[in-house]
């Protein structure tokens, strides 16, 4: 089986704990691959990433590949979207893009389907960036700052600094704060903007939210950055998918192209809402869906019939269960998204 993808051939991902991934959707390598023991262009062409590149290469199914890519791999074994990109023209492997997952936990907002490895609301503020020498990235053409949010830390404004005039920084934010400093740096930011729902429905899938100011945060964004918006379908805002895709077009002139589907947790997955046009609903992983929310809302003082009034029956008869969304303790055999074309999942 030939499994080529052009990913490490251009790509380093780092965790937000510091491992090295030679692609943003691998699974975490070896502790000797972390930013405190290894360079980021040592690792990139350390024995064993020149051993991927030459293994799919050469069309041979390594154990290595299967480790690494085993989220592609589920994917098309499940015949859905992979994020395996082709690689069309070989050319000499160099870090053209760069994700820095391990800015840091700061975030003002606890997201549904976050956790403490992602937000500081969650558990204790992780930083560990004082390890990381920014001279790495001066020369990366494309550098991608996810937090936490990315708009709270400190750091993110040295990347944007220390990076190259002809480098694109890429910041994920949820529009909840508009620094002024990046205003200086209008034509080196693209900004990537999260958005769950319109008005209550992004509130309550992303608390801690107040979406009147969020909305005037993205206009400030659109006016003056080069922008994109991300979208990821759950079981919340399944129904609600389209308000966000005609909010978009009316307002910035923008056309949702690319929708991701959250796939871990299963119980928060849309494919398992009754009636969805997606899959095949399982109905035990829904009704834990029902009871994981229930103790969401209590912990939050919200109420999901406030979103989802028709699953009045199945909420009031069960019975509230918490979850520990740390990501060690997600299913490694089910990607944590799936990226859909829109024309292929409208509905």
């Amino acid at each position: 089986m030939n499994f080529l993808c052009k990913h490490p051939f251009i790509y380093v991902s780092i965790t937000p704990d510091g491992h090295y991934q030679l692609c943003p959707h691998s699974k975490k390598l070896n502790p000797i691959y972390n930013t405190k023991n290894i360079s980021l262009q040592d690792f990139f062409h350390s024995e064993y990433s020149n051993s991927i590149r030459e293994d799919m290469l050469d069309g041979v199914m390594s154990d290595d590949i299967k480790d690494m890519c085993s989220e592609c791999i589920n994917l098309e074994k499940n015949n859905l979207p992979s994020h395996r990109r082709m690689l069309s023209d070989f050319k000499k492997p160099e870090v053209k893009i760069v994700h820095l997952n391990n800015i840091g936990t700061k975030c003002n907002l606890k997201c549904i389907n976050c956790g403490p490895e992602r937000s500081s609301t969650f558990g204790p503020l992780i930083d560990n960036w004082n390890e990381f020498d920014l001279s790495q990235i001066k020369n990366i053409k494309e550098i991608w700052t996810i937090g936490g949010e990315a708009l709270l830390m400190k750091r993110t404004k040295d990347i944007v600094e220390q990076s190259s005039d002809d480098s694109i920084v890429y910041i994920v934010t949820n529009s909840t704060t508009f620094p002024k400093w990046i205003l200086d740096y209008k034509e080196k930011i693209t900004i990537v903007m999260s958005i769950d729902g319109i008005g209550k429905v992004d509130e309550y899938i992303r608390t801690g939210t107040i979406f009147s100011k969020k909305m005037k945060n993205m206009d400030k964004f659109v006016e003056n950055f080069n922008h994109r918006f991300v979208f990821t379908l759950n079981m919340i805002n399944y129904k609600y998918m389209n308000d966000v895709i005609d909010f978009l077009k009316v307002r910035y002139d923008y056309d949702l192209d690319v929708i991701n589907r959250l796939q871990n947790p299963p119980f928060l997955d849309c494919v398992n809402v009754p009636g969805n046009h997606i899959g095949q609903p399982n109905h035990d992983i829904f009704l834990k869906g029902i009871r994981f929310l229930k103790f969401y809302d209590i912990e939050n003082g919200k109420n999901l019939l406030d979103i989802c009034p028709e699953w009045k029956t199945f909420y009031e008869k069960e019975n509230p269960q918490p979850h520990n969304f740390s990501m060690a303790n997600l299913t490694m055999d089910i990607p944590p998204l799936t990226i859909y074309d829109r024309n292929d999942i409208e509905f």
